[in-house]
């Protein structure tokens, strides 16, 4: 194995690094504190893609929302529809009972849906 040549010639020989002195005067930069009296560009402050993700996302979330209540509409308007077809075979008898159960059950799945 090629990797236990190198591990065994590493475990006894580990290489090192030596620390070459800095001579500053020849090195030396002069800083200067920024200057905080004037605001920093706008697009320092915020990136234009931070703003296109959030339109995103906020457009996104309310399209799924106005799905989810135009489904929950649709849910109770097949209830409606159910209840009041039930409810011209109300009082139930023998014959209109089996329908007037039925639409019943109807309304009562699309109301819980």
């Amino acid at each position: 194995n090629p990797w236990w040549t190198v591990y065994e010639q590493l475990k006894t020989d580990l290489p090192s690094v030596t620390a070459v002195p800095i001579h500053e005067e020849d090195e030396y930069i002069e800083r200067k504190a920024p200057d905080m009296s004037e605001r920093p560009h706008w697009l320092c402050l915020c990136s234009p893609i931070d703003g296109l993700v959030g339109a995103i996302l906020v457009l996104v979330a309310f399209l799924g929302v106005l799905i989810c209540e135009i489904q929950a509409f649709a849910f109770y308007f097949v209830a409606f529809i159910f209840y009041w077809i039930a409810k011209t075979f109300d009082p139930p008898n023998a014959i209109t009972g089996i329908f007037y159960s039925l639409f019943m059950a109807l309304y009562y799945g699309f109301a819980l849906g």
